[in-house]
């Protein structure tokens, strides 16, 4: 092939680059291995195999030509045993890299980081759940706050009916005798009204008839008189009273008295009253007063009319 195109002539520096440009084309068809000297490839197997064949060749030319193709095939066989070398040395590498077991510390991490996500989207999943069965609870806690407001309310007008009923029975189961009247009071005005101790030591010998109108007369001072005087409206309580038979509550006026209560005088200024004819079958007077300390109703003498005092 050399001998193609140098022997045409005197080689010259043109045909000696025409040669070399040649000879680059040639080699790099035939092989896939390069050399790159410069800014061209050449592949190593043409190059060697055309220096070997110039040497051999009695013809071939001599000088500077061949010395330069001699240190081009030396040149080249060192780059190719150092290239061989490198990738001798690059497949030990990569088998060695293969054969790094995966239980190394690296795939470790790996799993734990995907145990770690696992873990965080379970904690996620659960804090959701947390939350809509807060918010579930803070709904049923509403709807039981407004059912207990409910019932406190219901339970509140069940107790002033039941107030008011045990008032109306109060009224209407009476006492029918006087040995009755003692035990009644302190069984139905318990908290409400007080009987002075004289009046549990005469009551039995009482002459009033009508025992249901004294009883109707201290349901009134329990019931009605004592929470008005709580309210402030003692005085506005003055007159008939509703369902009494005739029965008032007015002054004593010239009647009024003291009386000596857990120590201390107190003045009896009020009374209920009915009928004008001091016969003590038929004229009712219940004398009372109003104790601030036990917030109560204290009656002091009952069922007859007192004398006044001269």
């Amino acid at each position: 092939m050399i001998e193609k195109i140098y022997f045409g002539g005197r080689p010259t520096a043109e045909t000696r680059e025409q040669a070399w440009q040649r000879l680059q084309h040639l080699v790099a068809e035939q092989s896939g291995e390069l050399y790159r000297s410069g800014g061209s490839q050449i592949p190593y197997s043409a190059v060697e195999s055309e220096t070997i064949a110039l040497r051999r060749r009695p013809d071939s030319p001599t000088g500077r030509h061949r010395v330069l193709l001699e240190r081009m095939g030396a040149q080249l066989r060192t780059g190719l045993a150092w290239a061989k070398r490198n990738v001798t040395n690059a497949g030990q590498a990569l088998a060695g890299i293969r054969r790094i077991p995966a239980t190394t510390e690296t795939e470790s991490l790996r799993f734990e980081f995907v145990a770690v996500k696992q873990k965080l989207r379970e904690s996620e999943q659960s804090r959701r759940k947390l939350v809509r069965q807060l918010s579930d609870m803070r709904r049923q806690a509403g709807d039981l706050r407004d059912e207990n407001n409910a019932l406190k309310e219901s339970l509140q007008r069940e107790a002033a009916r039941a107030e008011e009923l045990a008032r109306s029975l109060a009224r209407h189961q009476v006492p029918t005798t006087w040995s009755d009247v003692i035990g009644w009071c302190e069984r139905q005005f318990d908290g409400k009204l007080l009987l002075h101790p004289a009046i549990l030591r005469d009551l039995p010998r009482a002459q009033y008839e009508d025992v249901r109108a004294v009883a109707r007369g201290l349901s009134w001072l329990a019931e009605d008189y004592r929470p008005g005087r709580l309210e402030g409206r003692g005085v506005d309580l003055r007159g008939a009273i509703p369902d009494s038979q005739g029965v008032r509550n007015e002054r004593c006026g010239s009647d009024s008295f003291e009386v000596d209560w857990q120590g201390r005088p107190h003045s009896v200024e009020w009374h209920l009253r009915k009928g004008d004819r001091r016969d003590p079958r038929h004229c009712l007077r219940i004398y009372y007063f109003w104790d601030p300390t036990l917030e109560q109703v204290v009656v002091a003498d009952m069922p007859a009319h007192r004398d006044s005092p001269k």
